[in-house]
């Protein structure tokens, strides 16, 4: 059994992997972009906007071969970590008309070009894939409609004003492997099974145990293993803070987790678990204050958690105990 402070309620209600591993590399814009890219979607008539979150595609689909998902996982954290943000912005309400129907939202590059040499960066091995095209990035809304409708909605939006898209640039901070799914609930969509940062790796304890500290916005399909729970694709509308502990060169592998949320009123840790056969090494700890940097360094200024059993390693790493809770002040640290 895990060391773990348990959320009451589940965190995921995952789906079934389909016979073939068909996955793509994609950006994924701000929460104020991606809430507005779904009401586009639904008012171009999208019965199904949740089928795949608003995103850039950075690698289309591709199908790997048996066995090669774990050597393209590696891949895509190698790329990531030899990248710094990159700079985009929404530049409005476009088609590909006439090679295809599609209306989207057209992405300009801020960055002098980093985000097509990132792109060719990635787009070797099992995920190369030959451009018919030239790459244009931007967010599809609505992949097929006839010429006279898409004619009518550049129309519509070309004098439109979305508060949600005018808010400038925004950073690129991060770069998710995605994966198709099916449900016979849900039919067949696309769910990250992996986000990666922009950024050198995190790696702590040179000199001992080695652990390369891994933090996401969503929950992986290993970490979820590791909590003894199941992914949920369609995660709920909390602000999640993953941080995991990784060997070195065993990517995709966490020995030990801490996941919570974001909010307004501070940050809360729902889970902390590590492998039994790693324990006794430090690693709670080392989550724990990562994952309290992070949370302060987005803003929250006080972090808590359920005392339960096992919850005592918090005491050791700045949290005080106060009736049925474990608080922590943040300062920013």
């Amino acid at each position: 059994m895990v060391t773990a402070i348990h959320d009451p309620e589940p965190w995921f209600a995952y789906g079934h992997v389909m016979a073939r591993r068909r996955v793509l590399v994609a950006i994924v814009p701000p929460p104020e972009i991606r809430s507005g890219c779904r009401v586009l979607r639904r008012m171009l008539g999208d019965n199904r906007p949740e089928r795949i979150v608003p995103h850039i595609t950075l690698v289309p689909p591709v199908n790997l071969e048996p066995g090669r998902f774990a050597s393209v996982r590696r891949h895509v954290r190698a790329i990531a970590t030899e990248w710094r943000p990159i700079t985009l912005n929404v530049e409005g309400v476009a088609s590909f008309l006439p090679s295809t129907p599609t209306v989207h939202l057209s992405i300009g590059d801020l960055s002098e070009g980093q985000l097509l040499a990132l792109r060719t960066a990635l787009m070797v091995d099992d995920l190369f894939r030959e451009d018919l095209r030239p790459f244009r990035p931007h967010i599809t809304l609505r992949e097929k409609m006839n010429e006279s409708q898409i004619d009518r909605v550049l129309e519509t939006f070309e004098s439109a004003s979305f508060e949600w898209a005018n808010s400038g640039e925004w950073e690129v901070t991060s770069i998710r492997l995605m994966e198709q799914f099916r449900t016979d609930q849900r039919g067949t969509y696309w769910a990250t099974v992996a986000e990666e940062k922009l950024a050198p790796a995190t790696v702590v304890g040179r000199g001992g145990v080695e652990l390369v500290i891994h933090s996401s916005s969503v929950v992986e399909p290993e970490v979820a293993s590791l909590l003894g729970t199941t992914p949920n694709h369609l995660a709920s509308t909390k602000q999640v803070l993953c941080v995991t502990a990784e060997i070195p060169r065993k990517v995709g592998q966490p020995v030990g987790v801490v996941l919570g949320d974001l909010s307004p009123d501070g940050a809360k840790i729902g889970e902390l678990a590590v492998r039994p056969d790693s324990r006794g090494m430090g690693i709670a700890r080392q989550l724990i204050s990562h994952w309290c940097h992070l949370a302060a360094t987005s803003g929250a200024a006080l972090t808590w958690a359920n005392d339960c059993e096992g919850a005592e390693v918090l005491g050791a790493t700045g949290f005080s105990r106060v009736g049925g809770l474990w608080i922590r002040e943040l300062n920013g640290s």
